[in-house]
């Protein structure tokens, strides 16, 4: 099970403010499916807003990305400006 962290914002706008749970996945690509079936509309929002953090590491392709069984995998807010 990779355990998936939210940013406050994002967990008030999709999932009734859960911030963390857990999903099974084997990989990014699966893990995004699994959100979206259980959130409908947060994948997308996800991969246009969001940057990945998995086990502590920034990643810049993600869906190529292999998960661990316990992998924690935190959606960070892209910065913006200039």
């Amino acid at each position: 099970m990779a355990r998936v962290v939210l940013s406050s914002d994002v967990a008030e706008k999709f999932t009734d403010r859960l911030r963390e749970f857990d999903l099974e996945a084997d990989n990014m690509r699966a893990l995004m499916r699994a959100i979206d079936t259980r959130y409908e509309g947060l994948a997308p929002f996800l991969e246009e807003h969001m940057f990945v953090v998995i086990d502590g590491e920034m990643i810049q392709d993600q869906f190529l990305e292999p998960l661990e069984p316990n992998s924690e995998v935190c959606f960070m807010p892209k910065l913006k400006g200039g």
